[in-house]
């Protein structure tokens, strides 16, 4: 299982076969089209490249699995891993500081779903605490 301090890697798709199956079916499809057509309507700011497109595609089928921030996966210098292992929390959730971090802002920001289980496995902890003091 994958594990990670702040949330993330718990949600992640690799190692999802059914996400692998679904990027090879685009994969698939895309390699079909004609794409060349359209190569001259998606110039400059509204459109895209179709090589990155594809370089994009090909990542995920070459990174099939990702251990975990724990197991040795993700950013080596991860500030939310660095500040984790130096405080000796095996989650964010623990940490009294979590919900002004500015480490798990930006996660919070840019993902939403592990902010509400963060914020839920935060009010879980310290009702245990308060039970059990």
């Amino acid at each position: 299982m994958k594990d990670s301090f702040c949330g993330l890697c718990e949600d992640c798709h690799l190692g999802n076969q059914d996400f692998h199956e679904a990027i090879e079916k685009v994969i698939t499809y895309v390699s079909n089209l004609p794409l060349h057509w359209w190569e001259h309507c998606f110039r400059g700011d509204a459109g895209f490249s179709f090589a990155e497109f594809r370089k994009g595609l090909m990542w995920f089928i070459d990174h099939p699995e990702c251990p975990g921030c724990k197991n040795g996966g993700g950013f080596d210098q991860c500030p939310i891993r660095l500040c984790a292992n130096q405080r000796q929390y095996n989650h964010c959730y623990v940490c009294p500081d979590v919900e002004t971090c500015k480490h798990m802002a930006v996660i919070f920001q840019k993902y939403p779903e592990p902010k509400v289980k963060m914020l839920q496995q935060l009010f879980i902890n310290k009702k245990e605490k308060s039970h059990n003091p």
